[in-house]
Order: structure tokens, then sequence, then C-alpha cells
């Protein structure tokens, strides 16, 4: 699995580039919309441990490799947090509350980055080697506003047949033009996510992720057809860093036999006790 992880290679049955384009009846938005929060509704939360494989690419263009076991732990709307660690030391924290985010990388890269959601577009915001909220969106656990799709931003559902799969675009109102800001690609047949794209203000894919492996998450006292189902590999690009990780869930619950996520797993370290040398606000130019 290990290996497979790091060559990027494809798992049978997740290929989505068939050589012959399915011609044959699709359906309506409302319905396909219907069935994505189905399963997503059931997924309020996220506990997991991992393997994360990546190689981040800092501002001054250095190369890290960065191989870890660590948690997951996801709380809708806008929180996660994603923690990989070797025996006795931490590699990596990273994570959003769904204010601020922040991502510290102790050794070797020996900083911590943070910032304020609301400026993470702006031009006064300097870059991040991976933002932690992208992660949040391409888990693929997102809901539709079923009772109000016309509220920006605005999901317009088109089908891609040479994939054979409903495509959706997010749109969001600018000063004087209508701008892209996600797009999502689910499986005709599952409903399940595969692929994410999410752009930045000018258009330019700022991420792109690859989702396979689906199983189902296990809840106590619901029989197994109404357990929701979760990918559990995903690859993951950031064009304008470089950087790339592949992101393997090899154990999933909605908590933690603790209680685990709670408000509390998603408070930000303290960038002066994150121990490390250097510590960027990467928003600190937008003021306040």
């Amino acid at each position: 699995m290990v290996i497979a992880m790091i060559c990027g290679c494809h798992a049978p049955g997740t290929d989505h580039n068939a050589a012959t384009p399915y011609l044959g009846p699709t359906e309506p938005m409302a319905k396909v919309v219907a069935e994505i929060n189905a399963n997503n509704a059931a997924i309020p939360t996220i506990w997991a441990r991992d393997y994360f494989a990546g190689m981040l690419v800092d501002e001054q263009k250095h190369i890290h490799h960065v191989n870890a076991e660590g948690l997951l732990l996801m709380s809708k709307p806008a929180s996660i947090r994603l923690v990989g660690n070797k025996p006795g030391v931490t590699l990596f924290d990273m994570g959003t509350d769904g204010k601020r985010f922040w991502m510290s990388v102790p050794i070797e890269v020996d900083t911590m980055w943070w910032g304020n959601n609301k400026n993470i577009d702006r031009p006064c915001a300097q870059s991040i080697p991976i933002q932690p909220e992208g992660i949040l969106e391409v888990l693929g656990v997102g809901e539709f506003d079923a009772a109000n799709l016309n509220q920006p931003p605005v999901p317009v559902m088109r089908f891609e047949a040479d994939a054979d799969a409903y495509v959706f675009i997010w749109n969001h109102p600018q000063s004087d033009h209508w701008a892209a800001t996600k797009e999502v690609w689910y499986d005709r047949t599952t409903k399940r996510a595969f692929r994410v794209r999410l752009f930045d203000p000018n258009g330019r894919v700022a991420m792109e992720a690859e989702l396979s492996d689906n199983k189902q998450i296990a809840i106590d006292g619901q029989p197994k057809e109404k357990w929701p189902w979760l990918a559990r590999v995903y690859r993951l690009s950031f064009p304008d860093s470089g950087s790339k990780i592949t992101l393997s869930l090899v154990e999933v619950y909605l908590r933690s036999e603790e209680g685990a996520p709670t408000e509390r797993s998603f408070v930000m370290p303290n960038p002066q006790r994150a121990g490390v040398s250097k510590v960027v606000q990467i928003d600190e130019a937008c003021g306040q």
C-alpha cells in the first residue's frame, strides 16, 4: 500500500478516463444533490489515524520530504487538524478552526505559518506551502444547501461523458464578474467524489486532489446499508508551491473512544511555543 501511495498508482476501479464515453441517461441536479447530501450529512465529524507522505516546497523553493503517521480530525462546518508524528517527535501540525489557520513544521523546516481565514485569497497575504482549509475541502464531505442553490457560491452541474461523472463548479460574484472557486467530480453511479480542484481569484488551480479507495464508516446502532462512504486515499498537489502530499486514512471513526474531536481539538498552537525559530504571519500586511 505504501509503495502504491508513493508512486501515485491508482487502485483498480478508480480510473474515470474510460475508452468509451458513457452516453446513457443521466439524472437531474436535484436528485444528484440529494444523494450526495444523504451520504455526507452522516459524517459530521472524523477521527482517523493516517499515513502522510509529502514533499513540501518552502518559499525559498527548498524541498523537504516528510513521511509520518498521525491523526486527522475534522468537525463541520470549518474545522480540521492534521498532525504527523514519529516516535517522540512532532513532524508537522496544521489546521484551522474556521477563523485562523496554521502550519507548523519544527523538524528541518523549523517554521510556523499562520493567518486569518478571511485574508487567504487577498493580495496582501503571502503564500503557504499547504493550505489547511483546502484539505478540509478535498475530504469530499461537504453538503449542498439544497434549499438555496441560487445562493453564492452558486453550484452549476454538467455531465462529463468521458469520465462518466457529474461535475459541479461553484461560482462566486466578484466586483465586475463571476469567478469559479471550486470544482468537484462525482462518480455517476455512486455519487462519491473522486476529484477536487480549488481555484484562486484569477481562476488558476490552487490545489488539486484525486480521491480513491472508498470504504464505509461504521455507525453504532445503524444497519450497514446506512453507513456513509468516505475516500481513504487522497493525492494532493499544490501547483503554485510545487508541494505534493498523499494522505491515507487507515483507521476511521466519527469520534474516538474519548469523544474527540471536540472544540479543543482545533485550538491553534501558540506561535511563541511552537518549537520553531521562525514564525510567519502570512497576512500581517493585511492589517486588522
